[in-house]
């Protein structure tokens, strides 16, 4: 076996270990636990732009079954969660009707998290693990610039180490915030999360908020709709095969 065989050989072996070692990580539903509103989406309800199946329909209020909204002191306290991250998120209300949203005459409300529903799962994951989903914010509800202030519900993911959470926004009302306006919807879009560094326990989980000004921020049903996005399992398997192709055409050659 000449020397440069050995090496193909080599690389070959490196390629099919990357493939092994790094992969989509799988989140069944009902995952290791939900508070709130959270079920499969009823067949053709909601349409899957990506091809997927549906993973869960997260609303805040009561539409899909008898539980509700779940306000945030009866949130579990360990999956991670963070109150006082989730209303800094929130933020203020600025009237987006005036030519300075949140300049005279406007006084800058602030907004609060009243009420939730989510689904999580704890997991093991390492350096190369994703997730990958196809996400859809869906605002029921609108800003409102009457008496009653303004609305902001959002749709979240988070992922915690038991130290340490993050939060991304997968959809908000508050076009001063990237919003999608009164009604509004994101659409389904692909998100993704990349795990780096050795093999670790996380709980990782996806929710939706009711925000408002206190007293009323428990208003209207915004959702979460959440779908699979299938493996790319026939490029993870083309990859190696490519590369035994590109060699022994160069061998004949």
């Amino acid at each position: 076996m000449t020397g440069k065989l050995v090496m193909r050989l080599a690389l070959l072996s490196a390629v099919l270990a990357l493939t092994a070692m790094a992969g989509q990580i799988t989140l069944g539903f009902p995952g290791s636990g939900q508070f709130g509103d959270a079920a499969i989406s009823p067949t053709g309800t909601y349409t899957d732009v990506m091809g997927g199946d549906h993973i869960a329909h997260i609303v805040i209020g009561g539409n899909i079954d008898a539980s509700g909204a779940v306000a945030p002191g009866a949130w579990p306290t360990n999956i991670g969660l963070s109150l006082a991250a989730l209303d800094a998120i929130a933020g203020v209300g600025c009237d987006v009707s005036q030519a300075d949203p949140c300049g005279a005459p406007v006084t800058p409300i602030p907004l609060e998290v009243g009420n939730g529903s989510a689904v999580w799962w704890h997991i093991e994951a390492e350096g190369g693990d994703y997730i990958s989903r196809s996400v859809n914010f869906v605002a029921n509800d609108y800003i409102d610039f009457g008496s009653a202030g303004f609305y902001d519900d959002f749709a979240f993911f988070w992922v915690s180490n038991g130290n340490t959470t993050s939060y991304d926004v997968l959809g908000r009302i508050d076009v001063l915030k990237g919003g999608v306006g009164d009604f509004g919807s994101t659409g389904p879009f692909l998100f993704q999360h990349a795990f780096t560094g050795p093999e670790a326990e996380y709980t990782v989980g996806f929710g939706v908020v009711n925000v408002g000004p206190a007293g009323y921020s428990t208003f209207s049903d915004s959702a979460l709709l959440l779908d699979t996005v299938p493996e790319p399992s026939s490029l993870l398997l083309a990859g190696p095969a490519l590369l035994l192709a590109g060699l022994w055409k160069r061998r004949r050659a």
